[in-house]
């Protein structure tokens, strides 16, 4: 394959911040990181679903990568749960505050479900993500 040719990979992806988690540490085949400064995001809707779209290129050696996020575990969330176009700002930001309290209500066992479901349907990346922000909270903890 010539630098000039695209490579595509495709990730499902759980958050924006998974995304960004996971492009800092891609490779290239030349073992250097791809610029993801000079990365351009779109936007697109694909057969499968909605997708983020990267193009990214290799810091070294300039070999281009096309990263592919399924977006779908989280695209369109607030919009099921509200119907954003007839709240004012105040409104949604008050029910969105809501909803966020009584999902976070100390519920231990929906974060363990989650869990199991990543490990069931074999997400490799996403629990990989799940262990490294853990990580980065519990040193976050342990120096004031």
């Amino acid at each position: 394959m010539s630098h000039s040719e695209q490579h595509e990979v495709v990730f499902k992806a759980h958050c924006i911040d998974q995304e960004y988690w996971l492009l800092r540490r891609l490779r290239c085949h030349c073992r250097k990181a791809y610029d993801s400064k000079a990365s351009m995001k779109t936007l697109e809707s694909r057969a499968s679903g909605m997708v983020d779209v990267f193009h990214l290129r290799c810091d070294d050696c300039g070999r281009p990568l096309t990263v592919v996020f399924d977006i779908s575990s989280f695209w369109g969330r607030l919009e099921e749960m509200f119907d954003l176009d007839s709240l004012n700002v105040e409104e949604a930001r008050t029910r969105l505050q809501q909803a966020l309290v009584e999902r976070a209500g100390g519920d231990m066992e929906f974060v363990l479900q989650y869990l199991r479901v990543l490990s069931a349907n074999g997400d490799t990346p996403a629990l990989e993500y799940v262990r490294a922000a853990l990580e980065h909270l519990r040193t976050k903890i342990a120096s004031p």
